[in-house]
């Protein structure tokens, strides 16, 4: 039985391939915010990551749930995955404070969810934090992704 499971996870694991490289996982956040297409790619990308992946990688996935939830309409199943991708961005940024990606991905999401459904405790922590951060960014691409992010928070004073 044991030998059954062993090969089961070996099977699903090679089936589903490598996870994405940043810049596709960041390529596909971009446009799933208007493509449906792009969302349902994002989580099948993000199949295979589990909770021990790394944060910014759990942290996508997390947003991909969100996302998906943006283009569903059941309420129940809109805000099941709402709250799946909560917790795994939550739990992704617990695990490393510092991601300055895994904050982006959780400024922007709660940046742009409705108020009613109260996920914006972090909102003005995530923004200080992002803006302390932004000389020490390295990546161009993540730099850009966060000065965008911030010039739009910061005309829209929210």
């Amino acid at each position: 039985m044991m030998l059954f499971l062993t090969g089961l996870i070996v099977t699903t694991s090679y089936f589903q391939g490598p996870l994405p490289s940043l810049k596709q996982l960041r390529s596909l956040y971009q446009k799933a915010s208007t493509q449906k297409q792009a969302a349902e790619n994002l989580v099948h990308q993000l199949a295979g990551a589990g909770s021990d992946a790394p944060a910014t990688i759990v942290c996508y996935k997390g947003v991909a749930h969100m996302l998906i939830a943006k283009y569903s309409s059941n309420p129940v199943k809109k805000y099941k995955k709402f709250l799946d991708g909560k917790a795994m961005i939550t739990r992704s940024v617990s695990r490393d404070t510092l991601n300055i990606e895994a904050r982006l991905l959780r400024f922007t999401i709660q940046y742009h969810t409705p108020r009613f459904l109260g996920y914006n405790a972090e909102l003005e922590a995530d923004k200080l934090f992002l803006t302390a951060s932004l000389p020490q960014i390295k990546d161009p691409e993540l730099k850009v992704m966060v000065e965008k992010m911030l010039s739009i928070s910061k005309a829209d004073q929210r």
